[in-house]
């Protein structure tokens, strides 16, 4: 007897997500409110609307190898048309990375504080 098996088409990435916080808190486990999905951006969209909170990075799960990767917040570079704009100094920053999985069409994420 045969077993079918459907094969889906992933595409799987990191997002890092900088929230400015106006007192110094300790970051929750997950994204805040103020951080959802619906209300994540570029830096500079973020800026032009006060947004707390800006993807700084995105990054391609291939381009991490097996024994990880050094990233540095704020370093002015562009990572897949994210600006990972320089820290502003007296800012205090909460950082969550993102794990993002494609399965066929639906987008799943889920976020932790660093």
């Amino acid at each position: 007897m045969l077993k079918c098996m459907f094969l889906h088409r992933v595409s799987s990435f990191y997002q890092i997500v900088m929230q400015r916080n106006l007192v110094v808190e300790r970051a929750k486990r997950s994204l805040p409110y103020q951080c959802t999905d619906q209300l994540l951006s570029d830096y500079s969209t973020a800026e032009n609307m006060s947004l707390a909170c800006y993807i700084t990075a995105q990054i391609n799960a291939s381009s991490v190898t097996d024994t990880g990767m050094t990233f540095q917040l704020g370093n002015g570079e562009v990572y897949d048309g994210y600006m990972n704009a320089a820290l502003e100094n007296g800012e205090n920053y909460s950082v969550y990375i993102g794990v993002a999985v494609t399965l066929d069409v639906s987008l799943h994420t889920i976020f932790y504080a660093l």
